[in-house]
């Protein structure tokens, strides 16, 4: 079944390559409404089942915890009650298909910071919690530190030996080794510029699993001033540094927060400018509601919300049409990513072969890395090549794409696989993207 572009679809170039096997080209529709998508987007604020219902229902599939710790300061081990808490939140998380963005903090106006040490062994303890949770966890804001976790003392100077390079450094990097498989968002880009260098990650050097290729950032007071109230500090200027998050923002989360009366550096135009160059993935949607508001009623906030993170839209295919059971059916699937953001996360990527007569499914895993996909606004050409099993019964299988989370606790839970915005391919009950092609699997062709 052949499906026409429309005109609003991006261009791309199709694979041009010649074929030793029959194989049809398949054009595809975009699809330009609103829906959810995994670890991004606006993020709520609540863990309960009814605001994530609710959150759900508006497109939302993050939340961000502040996990207040204030009581804690004093204490070298943590209550049980915090530990609970984070499993409870999970659960609940994981019953909605939603994720989370935790951070931990001591110090919300007046309260005082933990030395060193004791930040330490409390991030040493929500080490397993954390890790056990892992799955709902989209990225970590790095907390601690300061007011409101945010680094920075501008109501308390007992900084107790964090406020420096090398104290900053520690908690990043036992946070990052906590929970090895995610990324942590730093408040202020010059703090990771001061630990990594002033080079932004690339192609080359992103998701190696590096401390540098797994370190993002958090803008919590997007569009309130020329400098976002003290978010771009240093000797770089303020242009420098905002070239340089939308070089390094390719490969590492950004999230935030406006936090100020709507101004005219957070109007449609200045607002959607500023999330595009530095691709964004997430923002508050409660806070401060007077700039969401004015998004609204300035008509930019359904664009906002469709292009924070990754949108995925193919394009085109040229599939293989037959295949023998124990060879590789293979093909070229071209997309492009016009989202602002990015696939940040390792992500799984599969065929499904679905037999359309007994609708029995033949399941290859691919090695592709769809977080590569989303590396340029250009299209991109993905191939694949999947080897189908010699004992696959002989018959015609309709193809999906399914890019699921690769946690096993969560991988069949569609809410949790990614979407692609064409028309005519998302299927609910599943989570899978048919690819609108048939393939006649057979041993003598």
């Amino acid at each position: 079944m052949l499906f026409k572009t429309s005109s609003t679809t991006v261009c791309m170039l199709l694979a041009t390559a010649a074929s030793t096997f029959s194989a049809t080209t398949i054009t595809y529709e975009e699809d330009s409404t609103n829906f959810p998508n995994p670890e991004r987007g606006y993020y709520t604020t609540s863990v309960s089942p009814d605001s994530l219902q609710a959150a759900r229902k508006e497109g939302m599939t993050l939340v961000r915890k502040y996990y207040r710790i204030d009581s804690c300061w004093s204490m070298d081990v943590l209550p049980q009650s915090v530990l609970d808490g984070i499993d409870k939140d999970a659960a609940v998380l994981r019953q909605e298909g939603a994720k989370l963005i935790p951070r931990f903090a001591y110090n919300f106006g007046g309260a005082n910071n933990p030395p060193l040490e004791r930040m330490l062994k409390h991030i040493e303890q929500l080490t397993p919690v954390l890790r056990s949770n892992a799955d709902v966890i989209a990225f970590i804001e790095a907390g601690f530190i300061g007011m409101c976790g945010e680094w920075h003392f501008s109501r308390s100077k007992d900084t107790n030996n964090v406020d420096n390079t090398e104290g900053r450094k520690a908690i990043l990097f036992t946070l990052l080794d906590a929970v090895p498989n995610r990324m942590v968002a730093l408040r202020y880009n010059f703090h990771k510029r001061d630990i990594f260098g002033e080079v932004p990650l690339g192609p080359d050097s992103a998701f190696n699993g590096s401390r540098a290729a797994r370190t993002g950032n958090h803008n919590d007071c997007f569009c309130f001033d020329a400098r976002d109230r003290g978010s771009y500090q240093g000797a770089q200027s303020v242009e420098w540094q905002k070239t340089y998050l939308g070089q390094d923002n390719r490969y590492v989360p950004q999230g935030g927060e406006t936090c100020g009366p709507p101004s005219t550096y957070s109007d449609c135009e200045n607002a959607m400018a500023a999330l595009k160059r530095m691709h964004w993935d997430t923002i508050n949607s409660t806070f401060h509601k007077g700039v969401i508001d004015a998004w609204k009623s300035g008509g930019c906030n359904e664009t906002i919300e469709k292009h924070l993170g990754y949108r995925l839209v193919m394009t085109s295919a040229h599939l293989q049409d037959t295949v023998k059971p124990g060879s590789t059916f293979s093909g070229t699937i071209n997309l492009v990513n016009v989202g602002w953001g990015k696939i940040y996360n390792t992500r799984g990527c599969e065929l499904i072969f679905r037999n359309t007569a007994t609708n029995r499914e033949v399941v290859v895993k691919l090695p592709n890395d769809p977080r590569r996909w989303c590396m340029t606004d250009s299209s991109v050409p993905v191939d694949v090549s999947a080897p189908i099993p010699a004992s696959t019964p002989e018959g015609l299988y309709a193809v999906y794409l399914n890019l699921p989370d690769p946690a096993s606790s969560i991988h069949n839970r569609p809410e949790y696989s990614i979407r692609l915005a064409n028309k005519n391919v998302w299927e609910d009950a599943t989570g899978y993207n048919s690819l609108l092609h048939e393939v006649r699997i057979a041993s003598s062709q």
